[in-house]
This record gives C-alpha cells, structure tokens and sequence, in this order.
C-alpha cells in the first residue's frame, strides 16, 4: 500500500527587508512581480509593481520596511529644497506664541499639535503673473509649517505669499533666496511682510509677536460686510467652517468681533504689483 505524503509549499510573494534604523549607510534591493529603473538629468527612479504590503514597522532600534522602496535621507535631499515657515494667525492665537489646535480639536487630524491648513505660494519676482509653485501646508500650534518644494528652486529668490481660509493673504517682504533648507519668520517684526505703505501689513499680538490679519473670509483680499454677511448667515453653525474666524468650531459673535474691528481698518492685501 502506497503512503501519500503531503508537501506543503509556502510561497512568498513578499520579500521583507530589515536592516538596524540606526544603519549610515545600506544597500537597498527588493525583489517584485515587475519593475525597473528610469534615469534622466541627472536623477534615478526606481519602481516596482506587485507589492501590497507597504506598512513600515519598527521597534526598538530596528525597522522592517515591506514593498514600495523608500529612499534614503541621501537621495531624498538632493531632490527637494526644504522651507521651514513660522506664521501666526490672528484670530486662531490664544496665548504666548501659540494658536489654537482647530483641526485636532475638531477631529480632522489626530497631531494635538496642528492649528490649521495654509497655502504656500512662491512667486517670481520676474514674473509676476502666477506663482512658480504651489503646496499646502500644516500650520502647528506653535506657528511653524514645513514645506518641500522641488530641488530646482535652490539658488533662486522668490517672494513667499501665505494664504489661509479666512486671514488675509501675506506676502514676505522681499524675495527670499532658497537654499537646501530656508527658513522665514513672519511673527518677528512688521517688516518681514510685505506692505502698501499705508497700514501695517500684520496685527500685533503681543509684544513683539506678529499675526496675519483675521476676517478676509470670502478671500477678495480685503475684510468688510461682505465678510460680516457670511458670520450672519452661519450664526450657530458648527464645524470646519470660513465663518469660524476665530478657530474655535463654532460661528459667533466672537468670529464677528474679529472681522467688525478690522473692517474699521480698511485693510486690503499688500502685493508687490
């Protein structure tokens, strides 16, 4: 009589590769159903198709990344140029150098460390028309947001104009020269924003802190009763909303107040054209 024996076969179609987190320097490789190198000016991508498992796990001082390759800090740096911001907004702003966490407190991000969303644009000084880049980004509570922009910007001056939902878009006073990483502190003083000459292109909000101006919440560059005429038709809503000046989830008489006294100011965008 014949005996079957059965033979498992365990195929993997993964491979997991671990390496220390601490490690200077390694050789990266992944085995894929399908891939390849494209290379061109200079840079090098690699790509492969067939990997589903792209979580990275850690503990310890060791780290398992599995599928899409990650590149390493090397090769990540020579194809971005980093700029560190610090803003304020000045219906968000509660305390001594610090705003509210709105996107936390209402669920949206799970950073307790995260006030809000802006816009970063980078302008030609040349060409004035349209900006040359455009990239969100994460305002903490704290003022501070990072941005990567492309490595191409290295070497160039561009003026920096931040937009936010409902705060009056302000520009740098000058056009910043870019380097790997650059750095741009709106809150230190009045005339690291651009301005008409007329008013004051930031709000002081104590001492020598400076925030954009609250209240310019259908974004036409200026804060009137067009503005004033939002909050009225969304008094006692609550949530992620243009109305809520002031960041705490709710339209009210607060959100009113901020835009009621700026209005007063005739404040309209300062831009260099």
């Amino acid at each position: 009589m014949k005996k079957i024996i059965p033979i498992f076969v365990l195929i993997f179609t993964n491979l997991v590769c671990y390496f220390p987190a601490s490690a200077q320097t390694i050789a990266r490789y992944v085995i894929s159903t399908a891939g390849g190198t494209l290379s061109g000016g200079g840079y090098s991508i690699n790509y492969n198709i067939g990997e589903t498992m792209i979580t990275s796990l850690s503990a310890g001082s060791n780290m398992i990344t599995q599928g899409f390759e990650q590149p390493d800090d090397a090769l990540l740096n020579s194809i971005i140029a980093s700029l560190n911001l610090k803003a304020f907004l000045e219906g968000f702003y509660e305390d001594v150098n610090s705003m509210r966490a709105t996107i936390f407190d209402l669920g949206i991000s799970t950073d307790p460390t995260e006030t809000d969303t802006v816009l970063v644009n980078l302008w030609s000084p040349e060409n004035l028309q349209q900006p040359v880049y455009s990239l969100p980004a994460v305002l903490h509570t704290n003022g501070t947001a990072s941005v990567q922009f492309p490595a191409a910007i290295r070497g160039h001056s561009y003026y920096i104009a931040v937009k936010h939902r409902n705060h009056i878009e302000t520009w740098s006073h000058d056009p910043v020269t870019f380097i790997a990483t650059t750095g741009y502190d709106f809150s230190t003083a009045l005339n690291q924003a651009y301005d008409d000459g007329n008013m004051a292109p930031m709000k002081n909000v104590g001492e020598t802190v400076y925030a954009f101006y609250a209240g310019d919440i259908n974004q036409d560059g200026g804060i009137d009763g067009q503005d004033m005429n939002v909050i009225d038709n969304e008094v006692g809503f609550f949530g992620y909303n243009v109305s809520d000046v002031n960041g705490d989830g709710g339209t009210d008489g607060q959100d009113m107040n901020f835009v009621d006294n700026n209005s007063q100011l005739g404040l309209f965008f300062a831009r260099p054209y």
